[in-house]
Order: C-alpha cells, then sequence, then structure tokens
C-alpha cells in the first residue's frame, strides 16, 4: 500500500509509483494522500495540480487541504484553497464544503462571516457531513 511505503520511507519517484495517482489519491485522500504526492516536489506537486485541474475531485480537495496546511507555499494560504474546496464541493465532495465553510467561520478568508460559513455547512450537511451538520445544530441552539 503507498501510504505504508511512505511511513516506511520507501517512496521513490519512478514514474510506475506514479502512473496511477488517481487511484492512490482514491486511498489515500486526505492528509496521507497529500503527503504522499507532496513528498515529491515539485513533480508531485505538479501531478496533483494535473490532477485536480483535469477535474479529479479527490485531487481538488487535496490540494486545498495542501494549501489550507501550507504544504505548497510555506505558509497556509486559505484563499487558495477555498478555490479548489469550490471546484471538488461543486463535484460533491462533502468535505470540501466543509473546509471551506470552516474557512470562512474562522476567518482565515478574512473577517468571520458566520452567513457564508453557514451557506457551506449546509451544503455540507446536505451532502451529508456529520460534523457539518453538528456545526449547524450548534449554531441553531
Amino acid at each position: 500500500m503507498l501510504s505504508g511505503l511512505l511511513m516506511a520511507g520507501a517512496w521513490s519517484t519512478t514514474n510506475a509509483q506514479f502512473e496511477d495517482l488517481d487511484a492512490a489519491l482514491a486511498r489515500n485522500s486526505g492528509l496521507v494522500g497529500v503527503q504522499l504526492v507532496l513528498a515529491e516536489q515539485p513533480r508531485g506537486l505538479r501531478m496533483l495540480v494535473n490532477a485536480a485541474e483535469r477535474g479529479d475531485r479527490l485531487a481538488q480537495y487535496n490540494l486545498g487541504v495542501a494549501y489550507s496546511q501550507g504544504r505548497v507555499t510555506g505558509r497556509p494560504a486559505p484563499k487558495a484553497a477555498l478555490g479548489w474546496y469550490r471546484r471538488a464541493a461543486a463535484q460533491g465532495h462533502a468535505s470540501a464544503a466543509y473546509n471551506a465553510g470552516v474557512l470562512f467561520s474562522n476567518g482565515a478568508i478574512g473577517a468571520v462571516d458566520l452567513e457564508r460559513a453557514t451557506q457551506w455547512m449546509r451544503w455540507a450537511a446536505d451532502m451529508r457531513h456529520a460534523a457539518a451538520s453538528r456545526w449547524l445544530a450548534r449554531r441553531d441552539r
């Protein structure tokens, strides 16, 4: 498994290991997937961006996570993250919609904007995202 290779430090830059990026992202969507691809910077980042630009919603989500955590620019880039979260959420990625809501609820995009955060959280909850539903329940109290 790719995450096992990464954790063991056995990951290397061969074309064969990068051929099935979509499958790697599907198995490792989230932080491990981001670490897996970004471990091979700048080539891994290019591949992740290419997959995201082709419309791969997992790549879009993972790129949003990478920007949110500062793994691309060396510091968090919430506006760039939001752009990728929007694209992934438009394709039905609930966690992307939730993460966009978090960016607005904590003021990462500028001033705290609970109206926009609520819109994103409703969208995520409509896609059955449990944490978004809890956030909305707390907000409605």
